[in-house]
């Protein structure tokens, strides 16, 4: 605080690192149809009650006051609710409604979405949940949003029809549950059955609250639920995980419970629902953060206050378990300085911060690169840091990059499958014992060798004898004949020096980050 000072012209500023205030998750937007039918502005609701009053009570024609109920059963303690007009065709309503929400401020204090009525209209159910996947990926994002979906399966599906729902879904901000849970009111029509989404949102507020967003809603207890539409055994369980439905099941003496947090991404980054929502998490309150920076001079006392801030923040995460990593250099890191923000880029009135977060092992970095402008603040996923960005994590090792992905040729063997690594510092690195990986955990450990100053080492899929510039890893497959599939180069100490994506053209030098 202000103190005296005793000597003229000599004054302290004390420097204080505010740590990024966390926002809170586990509060869904419900869409969907009131008892009258009527459509009304989105309202806060912190309890069953005030939902009834409002919106009135279950009505066997609909579901959004069963999912609301359902919500707060499970353990939610407040929502947004808007509902729609049921006179007005269900695809132009949400259509209208998302275009509505794309200006407004409401997205920023959500980050999960649940439309159960899709489920009056099983004809369009894919197409309308693919909409709001959409929504949650392009323009929720736009408008300060991190929307996480929470969908249905149709109603009556039995396992091959909910594979074939699940296969005709795309994107990275949802998932899929199945089946449809029976509660002791429920419509006649359905069989007592409804759409699990406003349960299944209340057991993800519950969850947060008690362990934090990074835990992964499973193994929880359904409440309200007395029975389950469709009764799976762990055939029909084994079925459905591998291919991303989160399924609920019921177990004697144990109640139904949810046995599954998958996502339908196709993305193996993001295939678990805890990630994702972290991930989602982290991006609004990194945004939020940075746009109280906006009128700050862009220049190296700013870059030390951010990389302060939010390295407080996700240490803070860090200390919870929401990363991998028993080190911090492990887990996270910040990365804002004038590599990140060079003159060019300053000119064009950009501030630029680069973050890494280990979420699915240590080292294996998530990169997100966010982008301050006087337009605002945009935080993404990068997949095209320059090579000249080295990661701060591996030490002298950052020297060694993986300059290209040669894949394997057609034909019946792996005679051309190779990677390309260059030293392209000035002293020699000691490459034994490092690592070279794919996404899948395939591993080659290097033997006795050591790169050279500017000289380049091919590491080859196929069995073959090793020389001065050709190494064999002995695999019998190919690992980099895929759009994507990402290798990455780890030192002795299994932390990350380099990565490189294979682009499906031979040969593009461009460094990707996982």
């Amino acid at each position: 605080m202000p103190g005296r000072y005793r000597t003229p012209g000599v004054y302290i500023r004390e420097l204080t690192v505010a740590p990024a205030r966390e926002l809170a998750t586990g509060i869904p937007l419900f869409i969907g149809y009131a008892a009258d039918g009527a459509a009304r502005e989105p309202l806060a609701v912190g309890r069953w009650d005030e939902f009834r009053t409002v919106f009135g009570d279950p009505a066997p024609d609909r579901y959004l006051a069963y999912s609301v109920r359902g919500f707060f059963a499970n353990g939610g303690s407040l929502c947004h609710v808007c509902a729609i007009d049921r006179g007005i065709a269900v695809s132009q309503a949400l259509e209208a409604l998302f275009d509505e929400l794309s200006k407004g401020e409401l997205l920023a204090a959500v980050d999960l979405i649940c439309v159960p009525e899709i489920q009056l209209f099983p004809s369009q159910a894919l197409a309308l949940q693919q909409k709001v996947l959409d929504f949650c990926r392009a323009r929720a994002s736009q408008a300060g949003g991190y929307l996480f979906a929470i969908l249905d399966s149709v109603k009556g599906v039995d396992t091959v029809g909910v594979l074939q729902q699940r296969q005709a879904l795309t994107g990275d901000d949802g998932a899929l549950y199945y089946p449809w849970i029976r509660v002791s009111d429920g419509p006649v029509a359905s069989g007592g059955c409804v759409p699990p989404c406003g349960h299944i949102a209340g057991i993800y507020a519950r969850s947060d609250q008690m362990y934090g967003v990074h835990k992964a809603p499973a193994n929880e207890i359904v409440e309200e639920a007395i029975d389950l539409e469709t009764v799976l055994n762990d055939q029909g369980q084994g079925e459905l995980n591998p291919e991303n439905v989160s399924c609920l099941r019921s177990f004697p003496g144990r109640g139904i419970r949810v046995w599954g947090a998958r996502t339908v991404s196709r993305d193996p980054a993001w295939t678990y629902v805890n990630v994702r929502r972290l991930f989602l998490a982290i991006c609004r309150t990194i945004e939020q953060k940075m746009a109280e920076l906006v009128f700050e001079p862009n220049d190296p006392t700013l870059w030390m206050r951010i990389r302060r801030e939010l390295g407080s923040y996700l240490g803070s995460l860090h200390r919870k378990g929401a990363f991998q990593g028993e080190k911090p250099e492990e887990a996270y890191f910040v990365k804002c300085d004038s590599e990140t923000n060079s003159s060019e880029l300053r000119d064009q009135g950009k501030l630029v911060v680069v973050i890494g977060l280990a979420m699915a092992a240590p080292a294996e970095f998530i990169i997100v690169r966010i982008v301050q402008t006087d337009g605002g603040v945009t935080v993404t996923p990068d997949t095209g840091l320059l090579p000249s960005m080295s990661m701060p994590s591996a030490g002298n090792g950052a020297e060694v990059e993986i300059v290209s992905i040669y894949p394997d040729p057609p034909g019946a063997d792996l005679a051309g499958e190779f990677v390309t690594l260059r030293n392209r510092g000035g002293s020699a690195v000691e490459l034994t014992g490092w690592v070279l990986r794919d996404l899948a955990g395939h591993r080659y450990v290097f033997p006795n060798y050591t790169i050279h100053p500017g000289a380049e080492v091919k590491v080859w899929t196929k069995p073959g004898e090793d020389t001065l510039n050709d190494l064999y890893w002995g695999h019998r497959a190919p690992l980099w004949n895929n759009t994507g599939d990402t290798a990455y180069l780890l030192d002795e100490q299994e932390r990350l020096a380099a990565c490189f994506a294979y682009e499906g053209v031979r040969n593009k030098n461009k460094t990707r980050q996982p």
